[in-house]
C-alpha cells in the first residue's frame, strides 16, 4: 500500500512530536524526494536541524518552505529566528521588513523586531568586549550597564 504525500507527511509529524527524530527526518526526505518544494516537509526539517543546533543546515529548508508558501507566518518566524541564532543579522533584517508586507505586522513581528535589536546590541558589545581586551569586572559591569540601558528603553 502507498502512502499519499499527505498521509506521509502527518506520519512524520506524528514521528517528529514522539520525540522519533529519525523517522520523521527519513519520512521528510522522502516526500522532498518526490516533492523537493514541498514547504510542511522542507519546514519540519529545518525544525529538526534548529533541534540538534544545526542552524545552519535549517536555513535552505526554512528558505525554501517560505519561499513556496510566504502565507504561513510560522515559516517567516522559524526563517528569521534561525538568521538571528547565525548572526545573520542584516538579511534578519531584510526578511523582517518583507514578513511585515505579507503578514501584515502584527504582535509577534513586533516581538522579533525587539529581540533582534536586542541580540543585535549585546552581539555588538561582546565583539567590543573582545576587542578591549578588559578584565573579566570590567566586562561584568559594562554588560550590567548596557542592560540597564535596555530595559529603559523598553519602558
Amino acid at each position: 500500500m502507498e502512502l499519499t504525500i499527505k498521509q506521509a507527511l502527518q506520519n512524520g509529524i506524528a514521528a517528529h512530536k514522539e520525540g522519533k527524530v529519525q523517522d520523521a527526518e527519513r519520512i521528510y526526505r522522502a516526500i522532498l524526494q518526490s516533492q523537493p518544494l514541498h514547504p510542511d516537509a522542507n519546514h519540519n526539517l529545518g525544525l529538526l536541524a534548529v533541534s540538534f543546533n544545526k542552524i545552519g543546515l535549517a536555513l535552505p529548508f526554512f528558505k525554501t518552505a517560505l519561499n513556496v508558501n510566504p502565507k504561513i507566518e510560522q515559516f517567516w518566524f522559524s526563517y528569521i529566528d534561525a538568521l538571528i541564532k547565525e548572526k545573520q543579522f542584516d538579511l534578519a533584517k531584510e526578511v523582517l521588513k518583507q514578513a511585515k508586507k505579507q503578514i501584515l505586522g502584527g504582535e509577534k513581528l513586533n516581538t522579533f523586531e525587539v529581540h533582534l535589536k536586542s541580540v543585535m546590541q549585546e552581539y555588538e558589545l561582546q565583539t567590543d568586549l573582545k576587542k578591549k581586551k578588559l578584565t573579566l569586572s570590567e566586562k561584568r559591569k559594562k554588560l550590567t550597564e548596557e542592560k540597564k540601558k535596555q530595559k529603559k528603553k523598553n519602558i
